[in-house]
């Protein structure tokens, strides 16, 4: 059955909130001054669930903007063009705001605010600037400072934002787009990697191709095949049993401890660990997915997770920003700040980062996106307008 009831689908959703929630603070933890606390690990592993998660939920919104077979009941007179119009505008809304809010603060600091030189002059700003909004920083990000490294991952969404929908546009019968998605997914995975991926002596052939759109796709596809199998309802949602609880819940724990500990036997980009992370990735989606509260379901942990999640763009836009304006502040009053243990600064810096994030998503990130959903919704046909639980997730 469909989706019947609001109740049911904020369920599901709080699950994949909280798997953002996991994915926000892998990719943090990479990154001073908490990498101190995490030697060897990969900040990778965080944005490749991230990957897998943005798979499944821009899956689904397409699904109910472009169905596979004729018009859907959501929408029965949206034409495949303002299907596209509506998609691009919420992604629009979503995503640039506070990319733009975020690449002006780095810009601004690096003009006024920079005599430790702690930021890059702010030509080279502008330049890494321009190559963020025209979608080629990834690429090109190493010609650059590091001010503005964390957005290479958004620049590969991007990528993936365009491509989906032409994909969707082309293949319009359900099995032929599960059979895509299975195909791209196999083919990057097994052949695409093993046959472009450099040699790991050549460094700086091993980090273009690291931060490049190619090596991520799979992991996005893989989220895709997710939905496509969720809504094709290949696998009956099962019932809630006492096995399931149990073993779902012990699933969910395996799949999130192969997450962190998997940098302490392989390399995440090379192959092996590469497929326990995206197999780990997978699983945790799938899991929440089900909607019974397998993935991080006690309470207190729930929340906590939830709220990071709810608000884990606006942290990865801005925790970097907010640790270079501590370093230049430092660097101007020495005596500003003095910690008895870098556990301290670990602590006065979350909680910066967190006190940046909750202002970035309450003034910018959310009101924005209240504007995208009324403008995508002035473009949908009347019988459309009932609004979906599932434009939340994205």
């Amino acid at each position: 059955m469909p989706f019947q009831s609001r109740n049911v689908s904020m369920k599901k959703l709080r699950e994949i909130e909280r798997l953002r929630g996991v994915a926000i603070v892998l990719a943090v933890f990479n990154h001073p001054p908490l990498h101190d606390f995490t030697p060897g690990f990969s900040g990778v592993v965080g944005v490749h669930l991230f990957f897998v998660i943005s798979g499944f939920v821009i899956a689904r919104s397409l699904l109910k903007l472009l169905p596979a077979r004729g018009p859907s009941p959501q929408s029965p007179q949206s034409s495949p063009m303002t299907a596209l119009k509506t998609f691009f505008v919420r992604r629009f809304f979503r995503i640039v705001p506070l990319a733009l809010f975020s690449t002006a603060l780095v810009l601004a600091a690096s003009a006024f605010f920079n005599s430790s030189k702690v930021w890059s002059p702010p030509a080279m700003v502008l330049q890494e600037i321009g190559l963020i909004f025209t979608l080629l920083y990834n690429y090109q990000m190493l010609n650059f400072g590091p001010d503005l490294l964390f957005f290479w991952s958004l620049n590969v969404e991007e990528h993936f934002y365009l491509a989906l929908p032409l994909l969707f546009l082309a293949v319009r019968t359900p099995r032929a787009r599960r059979w895509a998605a299975a195909a791209v997914v196999g083919l990057t995975a097994l052949v695409l990697r093993p046959w472009t991926a450099p040699k790991a002596s050549d460094a700086l052939l091993v980090w273009k191709y690291h931060f490049s759109t190619l090596p991520r796709i799979d992991t996005l596809m893989a989220g895709v095949l997710v939905a496509l199998i969720v809504d094709a309802r290949l696998v009956a949602r099962p019932r809630a049993t006492f096995a399931l609880k149990f073993g779902g819940k012990g699933a969910a724990l395996a799949a999130l401890a192969t997450l962190l500990l998997v940098h302490r036997f392989f390399t995440v980009d090379e192959q092996t660990g590469w497929t326990l992370v995206l197999a780990a990735s997978v699983v945790l989606v799938a899991l929440a997915s089900l909607r019974r509260g397998l993935v991080l379901g006690t309470p207190v942990v729930a929340q906590v997770f939830e709220y990071l999640g709810s608000r884990s763009y606006a942290i990865y836009l801005l925790h970097l920003p907010v640790w270079k304006l501590y370093l230049e502040l430092q660097s101007r009053h020495p005596n500003l700040a003095t910690y008895s243990s870098p556990f301290e600064l670990a602590a006065y810096f979350i909680l910066a980062s967190l006190g940046a994030a909750e202002l970035g998503h309450r003034w910018i990130e959310l009101p924005m996106i209240r504007v995208g959903k009324k403008l995508a919704t002035g473009l949908q046909p009347a019988p459309a307008l009932q609004a979906s639980p599932l434009r939340e997730a994205a």
